[in-house]
This record gives structure tokens, sequence and C-alpha cells, in this order.
């Protein structure tokens, strides 16, 4: 009866989690959690490859060697560069995890996405956003050891189980100039019923407090925005409830961004560059406002002809994105079937025990199309426009004759909806289906001549 009692207030969403009084940094040096079972991530992957303008920087962490995708260094190198960590979403990095992130790129800051302990067939076990947290100090230490990054202006953010692990960071280390996360849970109660990810004790509310940072929302260690779509309902309370325990400790924002899970993930990070930028030091917007047409044709795309050959082609890319998705989308619909069937039975199990009803949690619903775990920003026909912000244009060919140029061939284009707004300086290219694949266009248009800056999918 007292487990019975224990499962159910442990399970119970119904209120905050108990703040803790330490900081979180300090717990964590007094804490080892204790897994249950010892095995990588749970989640299905692909074999990845290293992206054509990236590379595999290796990172040791716990005495194990990891390894991190991290952008290409510009050519030439003139300043040293801004960084931002971007957490994918899920457990498992994909190759499409790439090109998420990719309006921090247009912005000027160098992205670093790391595959963590236990994923890709990594070593290590999943410890389901505990000993993940050392991976993302173990990836800020490196980068700031690079000659092209400047260590002093490193950020840290994520989607989804990355929202969550970049803001657990946060709270963890002192690298970051600023975190961001974007629906990432706060509370890690909602997980209980999920058996695939529960490798620790899930009576131990302990173990529960020490993944929730809303349990240690006074321990932020720089300013950090927590974003969430308008439609995740379950969301919005932590996000509150994590703000209104951190005043007056670090300045913690939550903003709602119209979408779900998935499909505010693009507006978001829109406004976490700006949100990013406000917390450059001197040297960092030195750095992002210096780039010269050079260095920003280092950071090009390299060449279709040098690119592995199963995405030789935008169609091709375009299908295997559409196959990934529908893959990703039925596991994330069995998931969250299989932790209500769980639920259920654990309200069974109350039930039987003359204990008041279990309440149920609000698990995310399975997304509709377009969109899914770990996927970039993508976007389905039905009004869709991407938007390039221009800083300014010295190519060869009239503007307009450039960006159609640049259009050719790609497939989600709608050439019927193309346009330069010349006055203030706008790109807007329409979808007519398929997934948005925006860095193959955003490095067409480089070579064209565009000096870019962010880049936006909107309705």
């Amino acid at each position: 009866m007292l487990a019975v009692m224990r499962l159910r207030n442990n399970l119970s969403t119904d209120v905050a989690l108990r703040a803790r009084d330490e900081d979180y940094a300090v717990a964590r040096a007094q804490f080892h959690t204790q897994l249950s079972r010892q095995a990588g991530s749970p989640q299905a992957y692909d074999t990845h490859r290293v992206p054509p303008d990236g590379q595999a920087l290796p990172y040791m962490v716990d005495g194990r060697r990891q390894v991190a995708m991290v952008d290409q260094p510009p050519t030439p190198i003139t300043h040293k560069r801004p960084a931002v960590i971007f957490l994918h979403g899920g457990f498992a990095y994909g190759d499409e995890d790439w090109e998420m992130p990719q309006q921090f790129r247009d912005a000027g800051f160098m992205v670093a996405i790391p595959i963590l302990r236990g994923e890709n067939g990594q070593g290590g076990s999943f410890s389901l956003y505990y000993d993940e947290v050392n991976d993302v100090l173990a990836v800020a230490d490196m980068l700031a050891r690079q000659p092209y990054i400047d260590g002093d202006n490193l950020f840290v953010c994520g989607h989804s189980a990355g929202g969550s692990l970049a803001a657990l960071a946060a709270l963890a280390g002192s690298r970051f100039r600023a975190a961001a996360s974007f629906g990432g849970a706060m509370d890690q109660r909602m997980m209980l019923p999920d058996r695939e990810l529960m490798v620790f004790d899930p009576l131990d509310l302990e173990e529960i407090q020490m993944r929730s940072l809303v349990a240690f929302a006074h321990s932020f260690k720089c300013p950090t925005r927590l974003y969430y779509g308008h439609e995740e309902t379950w969301l919005k309370p932590q996000c509150e409830t994590t703000v209104a325990r951190a005043a007056g400790h670090q300045v913690v924002t939550a903003k709602e961004v119209r979408g779900d899970h998935f499909t505010a993930v693009p507006g978001a990070i829109n406004d976490c560059v700006s949100f990013f930028r406000e917390h450059l030091t001197a040297s960092g917007r030195a750095a992002l406002n210096n780039r010269s047409s050079n260095a920003i044709a280092g950071m090009a795309r390299t060449q279709p002809n040098t690119m592995p050959e199963s995405f030789a082609g935008d169609s091709t890319l375009d299908e295997q994105m559409d196959q990934r998705h529908a893959e990703s989308l039925a596991r994330h619909r069995q998931r969250m079937d299989e932790m209500r069937k769980r639920h259920e039975e654990l309200a069974a199990q109350l039930n039987g025990a003359g204990r008041p009803p279990l309440p149920t949690p609000n698990f995310p619903g399975p997304p509709g199309m377009p969109g899914g775990p770990g996927f970039p920003p993508t976007a389905s026909s039905g009004g869709m426009v991407v938007r390039f912000q221009v800083l300014d244009y010295h190519g060869a060919e009239p503007a307009m004759t450039a960006l159609k140029q640049a259009c050719v061939g790609i497939a989600w284009v709608d050439r019927a909806r193309i346009d330069y707004d010349e006055s203030n300086r706008l790109i807007e290219v329409g979808v007519q289906g398929g997934f948005v694949n925006t860095s193959e266009l955003s490095n067409r248009l480089r070579v064209a001549g565009f000096n870019l800056g962010t880049t936006q999918i909107t309705r």
C-alpha cells in the first residue's frame, strides 16, 4: 500500500513538483543517479553521416570519446564566431536534425549538434536527462577551445527532449550567455508511464526532481527563454511555474508562439535568434556585424558533386525526408499509445487499492503532418512562405534574375510565388509541396551574391 501511495504521489501532475532549496550544480555534485539498466538510447536510428558542410568533432566526457556535428570553420577566419549548441529532439540524431537550426547559421552563429551518450551506437548509458547534461557541458568546453569560436559567446538551446536538456544545462553550467527551450518539458513526471524511458526507479522522487528543471528554477546561470506553442496547453503551466520560481534569481521568461509542438518551432527559433543577439558581448556583436562576403562564401554549402550519392538530388532528399517523417510519426503515435495504456494500467491498480482516481496526464498528442520528432522546421503546401532577410546584394545579375535562377530545380519552390522586395530587403519564396529544406536555397542565394540575415517560415 505504501508503494502504491508513493507511486500515485509521484505520478500526479495536478500540482507543481516540489521545489528544492539547494543550487542545481551543488545538488548534482552530491547526487548519483541509480540506473535500473545500463543500455543505449531506446530510440531507433539511421546510420548518420557527417554533413557536407559540417565536421565531426570529438569531445571527451566521463572518460569516453563522443562526437558532435559542428559547422565547418569559415574561410578565412577573420573573427572568432559566437556558437550555438543545438540539442535535437527525441533520443537519437538523424541527418535531418542538421537543418533545424539553420536560422542560427543564417544569422552568423556557428552551430554544434552533439550526439549524446548511448545515441546512435555511441558508448555510455542512456539516463533520460541526467548524465546527458555532462555531455552538453563537455561540448561547450570543446567548442571554447576551437580557434574560430568565441568561448565567451556560447549559447545553448534545443527542441522537445533537447529543450529540457538545454534548460538543465543552463542550471548546471556557467559557460552560456543565454539559453532557450523549444517545447521542452519542465516536469518529467509526465514521462513516468513510458516503461522504455524509465531507466531509474519511478518511486524515487529525487530521481524525478534531478531531471526536472521546475524543481531548481532558482538555479539558472544565464538568461533563459522557454518557448511553447499555443496548442501546447500541457506545457504552459509548467513554464509559468518555472518563471515564477526563477523570479529574483535570473531573467527567465516564457513566450507563447503560434503552433503545436512542432509547427511552433520555426517562429520560436526566429525569435530566439534576436534573443541570443541581445546577450552577445561586444566581441560577439562585432563578429556578426563584420562578416565579409568572403567569410559568408566560406560558410556556403559544399557543392552537390561532393555530397553523398544518395543525397545528390533535391527530389531524392525530399523523398527521404518524407519517408523518415512518416516513420518518426508512426513511432511517436505508438509511443503515446503505449504511455496512455500504461497510465490506464496504473490507474486501475490504484483504484483497485481503494485510492482516489489517478489524474490523467495530458500527454502530447501525436502531431499531424507536417513535423515530427527531431525534424527540421518543415512545411507542406498550403500558403507556406519562406522569407529570407537580405542584408545586401552584390551579384552581377539583376537581383530578381539571380533569385529566380537560384530557385531552379528545387522541388519545394512554387515558382509562381517568388518575389524580391528591394525596399524592405526581403525575399519571399512560396512552398508548393513536400518538405522545406532551406539550406540549399540559402547556399545558392549566397553564391549568387545575396548577403542573408535571418530565415523565417510562415503561413
